[in-house]
């Protein structure tokens, strides 16, 4: 499952709620929840995993089962 955001902004708030309940920075490598920028969806969204240990955090935002992304060549 994925959350759904129209802004970067409002993605980046998420993850730094959830940072913050999760702890992080936590000293052992991990810095945030998510990617900080992610790879918007075909509709020019920006989706962030959810897990099961954090998922009554999203309860405010749009959820969806899946994502679709642009295709991008890769360029060598």
């Amino acid at each position: 499952m994925f959350a759904i955001f129209s802004t970067i902004k409002a993605y980046r708030d998420k993850n730094k709620e959830i940072g913050d309940y999760l702890g992080y920075p936590d000293g052992f490598g991990t810095d945030r929840y998510a990617t900080e920028t992610p790879q918007p969806t075909i509709d020019g969204k920006y989706p962030m995993p959810i897990t099961e240990r954090v998922a009554h955090l999203f309860t405010d935002c749009e959820i969806v089962e899946s994502v679709e992304y642009e295709e991008t060549e890769n360029v060598d």
